[in-house]
């Protein structure tokens, strides 16, 4: 019984096995077939080989081809499905060619999973997967897209079956969508991808790198926007490449596919670079209203459609439709100004027109019409490159007009600042001419009526002088020039200076004056000039509009940051719809009450740019009849200010001892002691023949005066005369003072020589450059008589104290009494030069001229100036100093040291020590052993 159970249960199961066997053979043999004959050229398309079943169901890899399954066939064009999807396919595939068939089998893109089986002995085998929801380092090639790698023997048939999931909604012609690749095109064509899309994005990266760059030179948005084009081009070729998806996404969902981000940037990007290269909102504000928005709805209708649709290629249609629309918006006022002579629209156009020409290409490739490799693939990023460099050669011209128009502001402000700075000396001359004579009019003067006028005429041209000085330091200030000499003060000590100051204008019109500070010491860096300019400025316009009986009070405190200054009137105030307008330069306030007291509408604004060149801030409150407050605060620290306004010890200015101190006062028995014994020679170089008869006549009485009418004619006369002192002005024809100066200083023959420079040029910047030129003194216009007198003997003085001083000690060196460099090289050389013949008793001035290469004239009056001797008495004074030192310091005798020393008799040796020092050679000698 058993065996014959046994027996029927076997034969069933042969049975069954044969009837499924016969079943597959069947089904397979129904199955579209693909024949490769060679191997594939290129991407062979083979989608309509493939019949797909669709159902709501899953089927398992085994149901799949049981009885089961449901019906496969060939996809109509038009079926209705739902997302998210799983379907089948399958096809069958027979390598006839006589050699193995390396392969890869390509799916849409968009298939989130595909799992490749093989049909073997009535079951699925060898699971391969890929899929864009697959990391592409998981995959068997690195890769974006959907690869899967079949290998196919000589005559070898296969039963593929692929199974499909889909997230998102795809049409229908794209559910089967499958193609053939060799192995070697798919490698290489991916080897291709990546060294040409990295290559264009190098490059256009480096074009935005470029652009940002500009724009940080230039500070013009065009070129924002345009790194903001090039960058998107970049990303939309590396999203439509799928690099972004292979490197970065790595399979992760995004929220917004990278490629629709991209082309949603770059509308943006175009549409705002469009605007600001061809200035469509100065052209066409109206324009540029509807523009914009239509930038903005096509930048966002790709990301409003993918959410109202949910099927990917349809969206892309519908995009499409409305970028093309947006493009033809984009070119309309490119036309119109093109046609208006806009170079910029000309080149936008040609750039556009050579980018569009390229598209064109490639959308003619997409159809088919050129063969497989031709490299019209990338003719689109061919075409963003030449549209890149064509927009750039447009931005770099307009770089240069911009260049162009930077070099004539700077023109415009050189010839601004030399405006003033001439216009200065043209006022500054005149002013010299008129307060010098008034100055002694009023000191001769004996009526009362006479001296109220000159007081009156001295008044207002000081104030005229006033004015040309602030406008001067206005004009620093706006050209950059003006610096800041800091140091760190008590700032309420120095402040409450100022305001005391005021006290007698206080008491003269009744007016009450307070000064407090919280604090009596609060250090604070500032610039001490520039600081007293602005609290001057401010007390006296609160002392000008303030009525008798008023008060003005001025007060200080502080936190941890800053120190707040406050002053404060009760004057006639500001009307409110003036006060945003009083800082602006030559603003009047508009006000009958206000009108009657002169101002020249200077003062605030330069008081504005002084406390904004220290970093600090000023306000105004004001309530018309009640009064005025302005609140400056000051930082208190020093690391907000520049480096160049600190004091360094390392870089100290060294003033020259000879520079007599600008605030020296000048009295009457200073200005007129009596003449020098030898009367001195000056040399005025001056270009104004007035200046030269004022200045003439203050001095002739007391010095002799030769003149120079410039530069050049005051070097030759220097050369020819050797002055006791120079007197030059600065800005002369030919040359000026400070070539004439720094001529002087430089020449052996006449670097000894004093110069006086007299300047209209009130900075301190020239004042340091005078003097870096080797100027001994430096005299502002207008200048007091008196003080250029007192100037001039003082220089003078301390020439013939130096000469002295050489005489009355024999063993002085010159170079311990310090003075100007270059007469200590000529010393040095002078003595160099004796040393060398000190033991030749031939020697003599001759060959000393010879070897300064000077004449003997012009030696003689560089050692007379410098020291006071003859040439011959210098040569003769410098052996017996070193005379002296044998004679104290070796053991040589009497004899021996003369002829040491150059003398060719010893009896004349000593005859010319014992004058020199008041003792013989020998009672030295004897002394010494």
């Amino acid at each position: 019984m058993n065996l014959q159970y046994l027996l029927v249960r076997s034969a069933l199961t042969w049975l069954i096995s044969l009837l499924t066997l016969t079943g597959n053979a069947a089904i397979t043999d129904s199955i579209p077939l693909y024949i490769l004959e060679d191997g594939p050229e290129g991407r062979v398309i083979i989608s309509e080989h493939v019949e797909i079943a669709l159902s709501h169901r899953k089927y398992t890899s085994q149901e799949i081809i049981g009885p089961e399954a449901p019906p496969f066939g060939i996809l109509p064009d038009s079926v209705h499905t739902n997302f998210p999807l799983t379907l089948w396919a399958r096809i069958r595939l027979r390598n006839q060619s006589p050699d193995v068939q390396n392969l890869y089998l390509g799916f849409c893109n968009l298939v989130d999973s595909v799992s490749f089986y093989t049909l073997k002995d009535g079951r699925l085998q060898d699971l391969k997967v890929s899929g864009a929801a697959i990391d592409p380092f998981q995959k068997k090639l690195i890769t974006s897209t959907n690869h899967i790698p079949l290998e196919l023997g000589e005559g070898e048939e296969i039963t593929a079956y692929f199974k499909l999931q889909f997230s998102q909604p795809v049409s229908p012609e794209h559910l089967g969508e499958l193609f053939i690749q060799s192995d070697g095109y798919v490698l290489g064509a991916l080897l291709e991808k990546f060294a040409v899309q990295f290559f264009y994005a190098g490059l256009m990266l480096l074009f935005s790198l470029l652009s940002l760059f500009t724009y940080l030179l230039f500070r013009d948005r065009t070129f924002i926007y345009f790194a903001g084009v090039q960058l998107s081009f970049t990303f939309y070729f590396l999203s439509v490449s799928g690099i972004i998806d292979t490197l970065l996404l790595r399979g992760h969902s995004f929220p917004v596919p990278p490629i629709f981000l991209s082309l949603s940037v770059l509308v943006l990007s175009v549409g705002l670079f469009v605007n600001a290269y061809i200035r469509i909102r100065q052209h066409y504000p109206r324009y540029y209203h509807w523009y914009m928005a239509l930038t903005v709805f096509t930048a966002l209708s790709n990301h409003l459609g993918l959410w109202i649709l949910q099927e990917y290629y349809q969206v892309a249609f519908y995009y499409n439709v409305v970028l093309i629309v947006w493009i033809i918006f984009t070119f309309i006022p490119i036309l119109l100004l093109a046609r208006g002579n806009s170079r910029q629209a000309r080149n936008l156009l040609v750039a556009l027109s050579v980018l569009f020409l390229t598209s064109l290409l490639y959308v003619i490739y997409l159809l088919g019409y050129f063969p497989q490799g031709f490299p019209a693939g990338y003719s689109v990023q061919a075409g963003t490159l030449l549209f890149a460099l064509l927009v750039f050669y447009g931005l770099f011209d307009q770089v240069n007009a911009i260049k162009l128009d930077r070099q004539k502001m700077e023109n415009l402000e050189q010839l601004k600042s030399r405006f003033f700075a001439n216009i200065s000396h043209e006022f500054r001359t005149p002013l010299t001419l008129l307060l010098g004579p008034i100055e002694q009019l009023r000191e001769k003067a004996h009526e009362a009526s006479d001296k109220k006028l000159l007081d009156t005429a001295h008044t207002n041209a000081q104030r005229l002088l006033d004015l040309i000085n602030q406008l001067l330091d206005l004009a620093r200030l706006e050209s950059g020039k003006m610096q800041l000499q800091l140091s760190e003060l008590n700032f309420p000590q120095f402040l409450k200076g100022i305001v005391m100051s005021f006290e007698s204008l206080a008491l003269r019109k009744n007016i009450r004056l307070h000064f407090m500070s919280r604090n009596t010491s609060i250090p604070l860096w500032i610039d001490r000039e520039k600081t007293e300019v602005i609290f001057y400025n401010l007390l006296s316009n609160a002392f000008k509009f303030t009525d008798s009986g008023g008060e003005v009070a001025v007060g200080v405190s502080e936190d941890d940051e800053q120190v707040e200054i406050v002053v404060r009137d009760n004057g006639i105030g500001i009307p409110e719809d003036q006060l945003a307008h009083i800082f602006d330069r030559f603003y009047q306030v508009q006000e009958a009450s206000l009108r009657q007291v002169n101002g020249s509408g200077i003062g605030l604004a330069l008081v504005q740019e002084l406390v904004q060149l220290q970093q600090g801030s000023i306000r105004v409150e004001s309530t018309e009849d009640e009064g005025t407050t302005f609140i400056l605060s000051f930082r208190k620290c020093s690391s907000h200010l520049s480096n160049e306004g600190l004091p360094d010890s390392g870089t100290k200015l060294q003033y020259k001892a000879s520079v007599i101190d600008t605030e020296t006062s000048v009295t009457e028995e200073e200005a007129w002691e009596r003449p020098l014994s030898s009367t001195p020679l000056l040399l005025l170089i001056e270009d104004n023949a007035d200046i030269r008869d004022y200045i003439r006549q203050q001095l002739q009485g007391h010095f002799r005066l030769e003149e120079a009418v410039n530069g050049r004619e005051g070097i030759e006369k220097a050369l020819e005369l050797h002055p006791d002192l120079v007197i030059s002005d600065v800005m002369m024809p030919e040359k000026d003072g400070y070539e004439v100066c720094h001529f002087l200083k430089q020449d052996e023959r006449t670097s000894h020589i004093p110069v006086i420079l007299l300047t209209a040029r009130a900075s301190q910047e020239e004042k340091l450059k005078g003097l870096e030129y080797g100027a001994d003194d430096y005299l502002l216009k207008p200048f007091h008589s008196r003080e250029l007198e007192v100037r001039v003997r003082k220089l003078i003085e301390l020439r013939v104290q130096l000469r002295r001083k050489i005489q009355e000690n024999p063993t002085l060196n010159f170079s311990d009494l310090g003075g100007n460099p270059a007469d200590l090289a000529f010393m040095e050389k002078i003595n160099g030069c004796i040393e060398k013949y000190m033991d030749d008793n031939q020697f003599g001035v001759g060959t000393l001229a010879e070897n300064m290469g000077m004449s003997s004239v012009h030696l003689n009056r560089k050692l007379n100036a410098l020291t006071g001797y003859s040439s011959g008495k210098y040569i003769q004074q410098t052996r017996l100093r070193r005379a002296l030192n044998l004679l104290e310091n070796t053991r040589m005798n009497v004899s021996e040291v003369a002829l040491e020393t150059g003398f060719s008799s010893t009896a004349y040796f000593v005859k010319c020590f014992r004058e020199h020092y008041g003792k013989t050679p020998g009672s030295i000698q004897q002394k010494t052993s």
